[in-house]
């Protein structure tokens, strides 16, 4: 689950331990009319976290090699989050 997203890098939650410095490919999309974004990146930060007696762990991960497009897409979903954010 991604809970911070920049045109740099986003923050998920996993239950996998991930290393600092390991490299991983993401792919999400922000609706399903829209093909997948895969990207590589490479963990900055992990913290082992507890939420309803679930441990899992808080990654953060900087982009390496973005495209152009993806980081428009990416942009334009925050805009749209700013001007109308969900209810």
């Amino acid at each position: 689950m991604i809970v911070e997203l920049s045109e740099n890098g986003l923050g998920f939650v996993s239950g996998r331990s991930l290393s600092v410095g390991e490299e991983l490919t993401l792919a999400w999309r922000f609706d399903d009319a829209e093909p997948p974004m895969q990207i590589l990146c490479i963990v900055r930060d992990t913290e082992e976290t507890t939420t309803h007696g679930t441990n899992s762990r808080m990654t953060g991960a900087e982009f390496l090699d973005i495209d152009v497009a993806d980081r428009l897409r990416i942009v334009e979903f925050l805009t749209r989050r700013i001007l109308s954010p969900p209810v």
